[in-house]
Order: structure tokens, then C-alpha cells, then sequence
């Protein structure tokens, strides 16, 4: 979520242009002053007729206006009005910046840190980022504090991003509040202070910043800043979800499963999967194929959750992995193959996934898809165990309670079920009665 944002500027200079680019100066050109060129070339240019307003503005550009020469610039970066040209874009914005104009001043260090029209220098680029911020442009600013966390240009110093972060969200700029929101929210280069993050959150959500909305709903959802409210968590999601944004699409395709506002109401709840299964999101994909093979909200189709599962398995999400695993071992939506079985179980395993360890043991144990071998049934029912899970601590006692892969050992076995008899593992409870009967027979 957080990201350096160097082409998201480009994107915020071109929108600057219909805003901002056109200035009010003072100084005049023969009879005409530049303020009733600018007046012009505004018209002329909000009608899209580009290469006329290029013709009003190059010649005040020419005759030393920053603000024209800032426009030319953007210009000739962009192709509008005239053959698209980033070493003329460079020029005219080094004419602006050289002056003083901070517009332009963040423009040439987003190019010097891009290397569009010249090579790419991040000193320069830091150079004229600070240029611009001390001028108190708020995107210049953000980015500055960008540059300070990523130390491109200078040393990383987490209190200068927060410094700059908050110098452009005082002046509204929402990218910058919700960043600043995260740090808050994090703790990073911050005490961790969730309701300020909260606060932040809520301003950038207010002015339509998709990744702001969607930390606001998990605060509204864990009650953490501010009071726990499905239904503020439900609308925020929505928001963020129609903005697009996979992970509130999920979130809200779960709210819809579960039922924790209003009815609960499957086919919406694939409905919202599905958006962000199709932006390729892993766990969305995974979740589609659970509701395709379960028939929730849609009909049962095997083959079509094995899909969704491939695709997530491909992305290396062990649940879809391990999932992928049980399809091919069962024959399930897919043809029975036991070797593509063992395949997913170990890429899922080896990320550290318990279940996927437990499936990978019963492989080796039965000799499935795979030589016997039940010392290494032992090391992946071990490495399952220790992370805590039940089926992993009674697969290990029985192989101890056995000998199998391993020197018999009865206490061994009983210290492994009770564990997993502590985890609600019933038939490790059975074995542990049993072991206690035949104790007591004696």
C-alpha cells in the first residue's frame, strides 16, 4: 500500500494543469498583459484546442513567466500541443525552477528522479523535492517525506518523513494523511497512537482515498482507535470495494458470507470475490474456489475451484496450495495424481504451512505419490507439532506409540496426544483413555 509514488506524480501534474498551471501575473507583453493571455490560453486550452493554447504560451514562456514556462514544460512532457519532447520538458522546467517556482521546481525533481528527458540523478531529484516542499507545496512535501523513507537522494530518517507527511496533510493533501495515518497506525518513526491514525484515516477517507477507506473499515471492524462498528466497517468497505481496491472487496465479500451486517447474502458475497479474484488477488481466488466447491452462492463445480485455486497456488499462497494438494489426492475437480498431490503439499509445507505438513507426513507414511519413508514422515509431522497443530502432535504420537520411523516409545506418544487432546483433538483423547485403561488392567 505504501509505495514511492514517482508516477502517481506524473499522474498529479497533468491534473495540476487543468487546476493550477495557469497563474495571474503581473508583468505585461506589449498591450497585453500576461494575466489576458493567461485568461486566453485557459479557454482556448479547456476546449482541448492544445496546439493554439501552445502558441499563446510559448511566447510568454519565452519572455521569462514561470508559470508559462511550467505549462510549456508539462507540454512537451505530455505531447499536448506539440510533438512530445522530454529534453524541451526539462528545459522549460529548469527555466521555472531556476526562478523560483516551486511547481515547477517538484516537476524537475519528479524528472531527475524518474530520468524522463535527462539521466536520472536522485540527488537532483532530492535537490529540487526540497526546493519545492520549503516553498510549502504540499505534493512536494509528500513526496520529500517519501524520498526520506526510502532514502533515495539522502539517508533514510524516519523523522523527516513524518515531518514532511505532516507539513502536507495540515494542508489537506489526503495521499499524505493516510500515509501519515500508517504511521501512526504502525508506530513507525511515531509512538503507535491508533486513534490519530484514526483521525487521519478518516480525512483522507472523506476525500475519496480507496487504501485510506479501507484501513478506516479494519479499525471500525476491530474496534481499534475508535468503537468497534460493523456497520461504519461495512459502508467504508463498500467505498473503498467499488473504488476497486481487491482487499476491501474481500473483506466486504466476507462480511456478505458471514452475515455481520443485515442478512447474510452468498451470492454477493461471491459477487465481491470474484472483483478481486479477477485483479488476480490470491486470497480472493482461493475463497472463490472454496464457494464454487462448497456450492455457496453459486453452483457446485468442482473444476471451477480447482481455477481458482491453480491460480492462487501459482501465486505461492499456501492455503490454495494445500487446498490444490487435497483436489489432485482425492480426485476432486481434477483427474487423481498423486505426485502433483505430494507437489503442492511440500510448496505449502515448506512456506510453513501445518496442515500442508501433516498431508506431507501422511504421504510419506502410506507411501502415496511418493517412496515410503517414515523418518520423513516424522520430521514433517514434528515441524507441524511444534507449530502447535493438533493433527500433527497426534500423527507423531502415533508414530512413537508404533515405532514407526522411530524407536517405540509409549511416554513419548502419550506426551504428544495429550497435547493435541489439550487442542480438542478427539482421537487423541481416545488413545490417551486407552493407554490408561491398559494401565490400570495391569
Amino acid at each position: 500500500m505504501m509505495i514511492l509514488m514517482f508516477n502517481h506524480f506524473s499522474k498529479i501534474r497533468n491534473i495540476l494543469f487543468f487546476r493550477v498551471v495557469f497563474g495571474v501575473a503581473l508583468l505585461s507583453l506589449g498591450t497585453i498583459t500576461f494575466a489576458d493571455a493567461y485568461s486566453d490560453a485557459r479557454a482556448i486550452f479547456d476546449k482541448r484546442e492544445y496546439s493554439k493554447a501552445f502558441n499563446y504560451l510559448l511566447p510568454l514562456a519565452k519572455k521569462g513567466n514561470a508559470k508559462a514556462q511550467n505549462t510549456v514544460a508539462w507540454m512537451y512532457e505530455n505531447g499536448r500541443g506539440i510533438a512530445k519532447d522530454k529534453k524541451q520538458a526539462v528545459h522549460w522546467y529548469h527555466k521555472a525552477a531556476s526562478q523560483g517556482y516551486g511547481k515547477a521546481q517538484f516537476n524537475l525533481g519528479q524528472m531527475y528522479a524518474t530520468g524522463q528527458g535527462v539521466n536520472k540523478d536522485h540527488k537532483q531529484a532530492f535537490y529540487w523535492t526540497q526546493k519545492a516542499s520549503k516553498q510549502g507545496y504540499a505534493y512536494a512535501q509528500y513526496a520529500l517525506g517519501w524520498m526520506y523513507r526510502k532514502g533515495i537522494g539522502v539517508n533514510k530518517d524516519q523523522k523527516q518523513v513524518v515531518y514532511w507527511f505532516k507539513k502536507a496533510a495540515q494542508q489537506g493533501l489526503a495521499t499524505s494523511q493516510h500515509s501519515l495515518g500508517m504511521m501512526y497506525d504502525f508506530g513507525r518513526g511515531v509512538s503507535r497512537d491508533e486513534k490519530k491514525a484514526a483521525s487521519l484515516y478518516l480525512k483522507a477517507a472523506k476525500q475519496g482515498i480507496a487504501p485510506a477507506q479501507y484501513n478506516l473499515a479494519l479499525l471500525y471492524a476491530h474496534g481499534r482507535g475508535i468503537k468497534k462498528n460493523d456497520k461504519q466497517a461495512f459502508y467504508w468497505f463498500q467505498i473503498s470495494a467499488k473504488q476497486g481496491l481487491s482487499s476491501a472487496q474481500i473483506n466486504l465479500g466476507r462480511m456478505y458470507e458471514d452475515g455481520l451486517v443485515d442478512n447474510k447474502d452468498l451470492i454477493k458475497s461471491v459477487f465481491w470475490y470474484r472483483k478481486a479474484a479477477e485483479q488476480g488477488d490470491a486470497v480472493a481466488q482461493t475463497n472463490l474456489g472454496r464457494m464454487h466447491r462448497q456450492g455457496k452462492g453459486t453452483k457446485k463445480d468442482k473444476k471451477r475451484a480447482v481455477h481458482w485455486y491453480k491460480k492462487a497456488a501459482d501465486q505461492g499462497l499456501a492455503d490454495a496450495q494445500n487446498i490444490l494438494g487435497v483436489m489432485y489426492e482425492g480426485g476432486t475437480g481434477v483427474n487423481k495424481d498423486l505426485k502433483k498431490a505430494v507437489l503442492w503439499y511440500r510448496k505449502a509445507a515448506d512456506q510453513g504451512k501445518a496442515m500442508a505438513q501433516v498431508n506431507l507426513a501422511e504421504m510419506y507414511a502410506e507411501g502415496k505419490g511418493i517412496a515410503k519413508d517414515e523418518k520423513k514422515a516424522i520430521y514433517w509431522y514434528l515441524k507441524a507439532a511444534r507449530q502447535g497443530y493438533a493433527f500433527g502432535q497426534y500423527g507423531l504420537g502415533k508414530m512413537y506409540y508404533f515405532g514407526r520411523g522411530v524407536t517405540k516409545d509409549v511416554k513419548k506418544a502419550s506426551y504428544w496426544w495429550t497435547k493435541a487432546a489439550g487442542h480438542g483433538h478427539i482421537q487423541a483423547q481416545y488413545f490417551l483413555d486407552s493407554l490408561k485403561r491398559s494401565e490400570i488392567s495391569k
